[in-house]
């Protein structure tokens, strides 16, 4: 890494460039430079006695010259010395924060364009191949993102599936009551429109035709070889 500084407090060896931002800041009371592409510095200038004249210092300036992070002000940055602003870990942070300001300002773009994805069958069809694919090939990392998302969110869960058994406990219990005073609802038979009372599912001759069916069914089985062969022989009782 290239450790060479520049000393602030020697005009003399300064670049064209920053001369003429010195003499931008000598009408300003925040510093007018760019740490980077599309990151302003903005910092309260101070004032330094150089070469017996006073000349505007911009501490965070000073800083990128000098290859210090110019948010935790303690690490060496990532990178070239003179351009880099950040360290590594101050570095990812940045790119967090950016990553976010971004899909809160590009919240309808990203929206319609998730929106026209999912319309699309081809599309929906070849990403879920994808993601199948891609869960067969890497079942340890699926199994960690499983993890991660089952920390994340297992109280949110647990509260829900509370909630959810309390709700069909009482379901439950007011059946439970309803059924003690015989106060069931009428609902009709599960094999024909005859309606019913209590808790029967199936009325009296759908019960019946069921079991003659099932008689008729154990009889013709008999009939087909010796009883040997049918070590089930169901008997024939009336109900």
């Amino acid at each position: 890494m290239n450790t060479h500084t520049i000393n602030p407090h020697t005009i003399a060896t300064r670049s064209k460039r920053a001369k003429r931002l010195d003499a931008r800041n000598f009408t300003r009371t925040h510093c007018a430079a760019n740490l980077t592409r599309g990151v302003p510095c903005g910092t309260p200038l101070h004032s330094r006695f150089v070469d017996g004249q006073t000349v505007p210092f911009c501490p965070q300036c000073d800083r990128k010259r000098r290859g210090v992070c110019v948010r935790c002000t303690t690490e060496r940055v990532a990178g070239t010395v003179g351009l880099a602003i950040y360290c590594v870990a101050c570095k990812r942070l940045a790119n967090a924060e950016a990553m976010a300001r971004h899909r809160v300002a590009h919240a309808d773009d990203r929206k319609a364009r998730d929106d026209a994805r999912r319309a699309d069958p081809a599309k929906r069809t070849d990403r879920a191949e994808y993601n199948r694919l891609y869960r067969l090939s890497r079942p340890r990392k699926v199994r960690e993102l499983a993890h991660v998302d089952y920390t994340r969110h297992r109280d949110t869960r647990l509260a829900y599936f509370a909630a959810y058994r309390a709700e069909k406990r009482e379901q439950l219990n007011a059946a439970r009551r309803r059924r003690y005073h015989g106060d069931l609802p009428e609902r009709a038979c599960v094999s024909c429109p005859m309606v019913l009372t209590g808790r029967a599912k199936r009325c009296g001759p759908c019960v019946q035709a069921i079991r003659t069916a099932a008689r008729a069914a154990i009889a013709a089985r008999l009939a087909d070889g010796p009883a040997s062969d049918n070590p089930c022989v169901f008997g024939t009782h009336d109900a």
